[in-house]
């Protein structure tokens, strides 16, 4: 089952409750049974780990691989008495050995995020809150922190010729400093006072030894002093920047209202160029001609079926300063614009576009079948995320967030194969849109949003500029990765494994740097898409003016941190030549698609029972080793000889374990073997297929005997499909006899749960008039 929590989702149903009373070490509950039933039911069908570690906490908030054989972990726990969570440790493995290197401590930060600045020549993290961030330098080797800064209101930070730089904003005043990474001291730190009080910060910016400072202003500093050179106004009151792009004559600023050209020099503006009727949602440099998307739809705040936006995509020849072509869509693009040679790509809800990149004109365009339409980032209810194209060798990529990945050929867009997600006619639990539905409806269930409240109903210039935002460093990510690669593979000095893993993935981590890069990438997709969260249900003033209970705080920080960890697998979907994919059915798993044949493994590694499902954090961490041979998941194995037991939230559990994987065992077949087993395995589960809506299915059972108060993983089928809403199941459930007060595990009715997951009239009806207390 896709969500397996025995009480129905934490989130929907009273488990804060239960994280308030004390943790204890006396067990009041035991989860061992049930794991252990789950586990021997996956193993047989799951390939072993070539080794497993325990974890010292809950799950893995990243995992990064400093070389072959040597992976960077980063822990994070939810309190035993609050269910607050935290993040705890960082853990260097020997991914040869399968051994602990190191540990080493973090501070403690609340309602923020962790991220790997840079492992060369020392390890580097920052932890970033509201209103502050915590820089660490650690020795790599032996894991002793070297130093630590902490800083106000830190807004950018990343590493520069063995420096690291930082700028934080603060009330009309822009401070940067330049950092040594040896000991954390500065080099040099320098003020910038800006024209208006109400400013804010939108971009830092590094080319070569020019650092400009970009709000509604623009300020330029030199990187090796710090010394002040030119400031210059934006040359719009409410300019919101996108990107810059360094040009042979100076700095262009593109923003959501247009273009900005700046001298190199003096800083004056050379030229500039208005958007036409609909606001830039993205900008990208090839070749000395810039392109500019536009659309008026409403890609990433949702939007009702079957309506659309209009998009058109402008060439702008930057040597004449003037439109190149212009091609107009009376639908809209739900892609960063991805370049290979002279050709330019993108998707529309329907549609995978080829345009020449040249004059503009079509090349081709491939029709999507239905099942990938009604995926569409358009047609999320509360949020989209854009489509990801990918480029690898003679192929390209589509990979859509709600439906799964497809394979064209180049450069004649010929459909290769296409491998949907786990179970993909359900909604996953870890895109962005299941999480923010989690979100939204916790948010209901206790009281901090109205039932009826939605997200058009938010100011719309706000969430404007954050799904440019979005959309941007999507965009970024695409251009730096072929960027990067194609650099990688010109480089003398890369190794012949280094080249071979460059031809084959634009992202393949095969140094440091490319690695900071990425987790940079990630936190920029995770920022943006946690600001949109803020302004579509006002969540900060949500916490700030009624959560009043610690408890419930905690709940809200989980899902937080959760959704951080769903976006950063989104992210880093693309790892060397595989795609990878988190699911949860009956356990956690992961579908890896081979990129080179089409080919599929979907591996649960981990069962999934209560408490872990109600008040734990389910981060989907992976780490992919750089020749691409080692698999690494975090979760409680399936082999129950290596359980090691404790109490927390007064349930007796299994800790769960770090556990690597031999991809070369991995059993890759063009279907779903995984889903094979259970649908020959699953002829009397009338449990599964009422959790799935399959009311064909429900009817078959019931007429052939089966019980139609089956209890499994501790929930009856009346429970599950209460849980997914699926009316006409229910209908046929009490129709025949479900007794409508059987309790599930954590004792909660049928009534009580339906009212939890804010099921339909109908369904609290149905309950009713059949006697449910």
């Amino acid at each position: 089952m896709l969500c397996l929590t025995l009480s129905g989702c934490a989130t929907f149903v009273d488990g804060v409750a239960a994280v308030s009373g004390r943790g204890g070490e006396i067990a009041r509950a035991d989860a061992m049974p049930m794991t252990r039933s789950l586990a021997q039911e996956l193993a047989p069908q799951q390939p072993k780990p070539v080794w497993q570690q325990i974890l010292p906490q809950e799950a893995a908030d990243f995992a990064v691989f400093i070389d072959s054989e040597r992976l960077l972990v980063g822990t994070v726990e939810s309190g035993s008495y609050l269910g607050v969570p935290d993040y705890k440790e960082i853990i260097l493995y020997d991914t040869k050995a399968g051994q602990e290197v190191w540990r080493a401590g973090r501070p403690k930060i609340r309602n923020g995020f962790y991220y790997v600045l840079t492992t060369e020549p020392l390890l580097v993290l920052e932890g970033k809150t509201e209103n502050s961030s915590f820089l660490l330098g650690y020795d790599i080797k032996t894991g002793q922190r070297l130093w630590e800064q902490q800083r106000q209101h830190l807004f950018k930070s990343f590493v520069e010729e063995n420096s690291l730089l930082v700028a934080a904003y603060v009330l009309g005043e822009w401070t940067v400093e330049r950092l040594s990474l040896e000991n954390g001291t500065p080099i040099w730190s320098q003020k910038v006072a800006t024209a208006k009080g109400d400013d804010n910060p939108y971009k830092v910016f590094l080319s070569n030894r020019d650092l400009l400072l970009v709000s509604k202003e623009v300020h330029k500093l030199d990187f090796g002093s710090g010394a002040s050179g030119w400031s210059a106004r934006l040359p719009w009151d409410n300019f919101k920047i996108l990107n810059i792009y360094r040009l042979s004559d100076g700095y262009l600023v593109s923003g959501v209202e247009g273009l900005a050209l700046y001298g190199d020099a003096t800083g004056e503006l050379i030229w500039s160029y208005a958007s036409e009727k609909h606001p830039v949602r993205l900008t990208s440099l090839s070749d000395g001609d810039l392109y500019i998307l536009r659309t008026s739809g409403a890609l990433l705040k949702g939007s009702l079926l079957g309506t659309e936006g209009r998009s058109d995509i402008e060439c702008i020849n930057l040597k004449k300063r003037k439109r190149a072509w212009l091609f107009a869509l009376g639908k809209e693009i739900v892609s960063p614009l991805v370049h290979e040679g002279s050709t330019l790509f993108f998707t529309t809800t329907d549609q995978f576009v080829a345009l020449d990149a040249g004059n503009g004109r079509k090349l081709f365009e491939r029709k999507l079948d239905k099942d990938i339409v009604v995926a569409s980032p358009a047609y999320a209810k509360y949020l989209g995320q854009p489509d990801i194209l990918r480029v690898e060798g003679d192929k390209i990529f589509l990979a859509r967030e709600r439906y799964g990945i497809l394979a064209f050929s180049l450069p004649d867009g010929k459909f290769l194969w296409q491998q949907p997600h786990y179970l993909s006619t359900l909604d996953n639990f870890y895109t962005a849109n299941s999480q923010y539905t989690v979100f939204i409806e916790s948010l209901k269930k206790y009281g901090h949003l109205g039932k009826d409240a939605t997200v058009g109903s938010v100011p719309g210039g706000m969430v404007e500029y954050r799904r440019s935002a979005i959309l941007q460093s999507m965009q970024a990510s695409a251009d730096n990765a072929i960027a990067r690669a194609d650099a990688t593979r010109m480089n003398p000095k890369t190794s012949r494994l280094g080249k071979e893993l460059a031809s084959k993935s634009k992202i393949a981590a095969i140094d440091s740097q490319i690695i900071a890069t990425r987790m940079e990438q990630s936190r920029q997709a995770m920022q943006a898409a946690t600001d949109l969260l803020n302004a579509v249900i006002d969540f900060n003033a949500a916490l700030a003016g009624a959560l009043k209970q610690a408890a419930e705080q905690g709940l809200f920080e989980r899902l937080q941190m959760q959704s951080r960890g769903c976006l950063a697998a989104r992210q880093g979907a693309f790892l060397g030549h595989y795609y990878l994919w988190p699911f949860r059915e009956r356990g956690r798993g992961v579908t890896l698609v081979d990129l080179n044949t089409g080919n599929r493994d979907d591996l649960i590694y981990a069962p999934m029972v209560l408490p872990v499902t109600d008040f734990s954090i389910d981060m989907p961490t992976f780490a992919l080793s750089p020749g691409q041979d080692k698999l690494i998941a975090f979760g409680i194995p399936l082999d129950q000889r290596t359980y090691q037991e404790y109490v927390k939230w007064k349930w007796l559990m299994p800790r769960p374990a770090t556990l690597a994987y031999d991809v070369a065992s991995l059993p890759f077949n063009r279907e779903s073997q995984t889903l094979k087993y259970w649908e020959e395995n699953l002829k009397t589960d009338l449990v599964e297929w009422a959790y799935r809506g399959n009311a064909a299915k429900v009817r078959e059972l019931i007429a052939n005997g089966v019980n139609v108060n089956q209890r499994k993983y501790g929930v009856t089928p009346l429970i599950t499909a209460i849980i997914n809403k699926h009316e006409e199941v229910v209908r046929l459930l009490v129709a025949n006899h479900a007794d409508v007060n059987m309790e599930n595990e954590t004792g909660a009715k049928p009534l009580a749960v339906a009212k939890a997951v804010n099921a339909p009239e109908s369904i609290l009806n149905l309950l009713v008039q059949a006697g449910a207390e």
